[in-house]
């Protein structure tokens, strides 16, 4: 959570020094903040963008307007459980760009969104069936 906060951080430092604004690393904060949802860092990160500068340098494009439709839904999924939707998104080819660019940048990304799944499963169920598990964690032939 210490992590997160110093993200949310360098989020805010983007409000108020547009000249600071590097798409990657917004991008980079708002993957690390689907790794603690429920807690509301996602929705926070996203408050503090606020209105983003023109990209300082054109030869980068900026990805956030192109990513950032599927990083909200990716949050969407896992705040309402849809575990196995979340994970067909995110292994997608539409995905491709987030986790060849984005997610390998965050050590543990899958590991830590299935330790939310895990929280949500244990306080939810009592008995839960191996297949269903295995879809809930994207893991296959465990």
């Amino acid at each position: 959570r210490l992590f997160i906060f110093k993200l949310s951080l360098r989020a805010l430092r983007y409000q108020f020094n547009p000249p600071l604004y590097n798409p990657d690393v917004v991008i980079n904060v708002l993957v690390k903040s689907l790794t603690v949802v429920p807690f509301p860092d996602f929705n926070l990160c996203i408050a503090l963008l606020g209105e983003r500068p023109l990209a300082a340098n054109m030869e980068e494009p900026d990805s956030l307007p192109e990513l950032l439709p599927a990083l909200t839904q990716l949050h969407d999924l896992l705040l309402q459980c849809r575990f196995p939707a979340f994970w067909e998104l995110f292994n997608s080819e539409a995905l491709q760009t987030l986790r060849e660019n984005y997610t390998v940048e965050c050590t543990g990304f899958e590991d830590s969104i299935r330790t939310v799944a895990v929280k949500a499963i244990q306080s939810t169920f009592t008995k839960i069936g191996v297949d269903r598990l295995s879809s809930y964690l994207n893991l296959s032939g465990v």
